[in-house]
């Protein structure tokens, strides 16, 4: 079989803000994503139109406020007779975007479409809390295992507590010396 192709979409819609979110995609260097867009409400089939609706396509970054989505357009090449391709999809929410950041880096994903609420909206959620944008809630979308290399990088008190274990193992060694 030649030329499998495969398309997963998904329209955010954010409460309390639906229809009017950010969306930050990230296509990362993934060889079987050809296509990403913001249009989360194209057809299904991968042989289809995908359009976009604020962000061009294949563009990384954070867009909006709009009515968008995420759109990934695979091609995973030739699969001889009883070939199997395997990769992995993830849906989740955090916090916050640092947070989801975090969890997507966590399961190694390689391509991503993350959103939240948009701030300006004016909107008090019962209680009296206002959207606070990335602050808020945050969704993901993310791929692993399409091609590519992780795309979320450890965070900066990462290093700084690598370094700290490297200094502490260069002290061992030189004691022993």
């Amino acid at each position: 079989m030649s030329d499998v192709s495969y398309r997963r979409l998904m329209d955010w819609d954010i409460e309390q803000t639906a229809f009017d979110e950010f969306v930050e995609l990230n296509k990362g260097t993934a060889t079987a994503l050809y296509q990403m867009t913001d249009n989360g409400f194209a057809g299904p089939s991968p042989l289809g139109p995908a359009g976009s609706m604020c962000a061009p396509t294949n563009t990384n970054g954070i867009f909006g406020p709009c009515d968008h989505g995420g759109l990934f357009d695979f091609n995973f090449g030739t699969l001889g007779n009883l070939d199997k391709k395997f990769f992995r999809i993830y849906y989740g929410a955090a916090d916050n975007r640092a947070s989801m950041l975090a969890s997507l880096g966590a399961v190694g994903v390689e391509a991503y479409s993350m959103a939240w609420c948009n701030p300006s909206s004016g909107y008090v959620y019962p209680g009296g809390s206002v959207c606070n944008g990335s602050d808020d809630t945050t969704f993901g979308f993310g791929f692993k295992g399409i091609g590519g290399d992780p795309i979320v990088s450890p965070e900066p008190a990462s290093f700084a507590l690598m370094g700290t274990g490297l200094v502490g193992l260069l002290a061992i060694r030189r004691r022993r010396a």
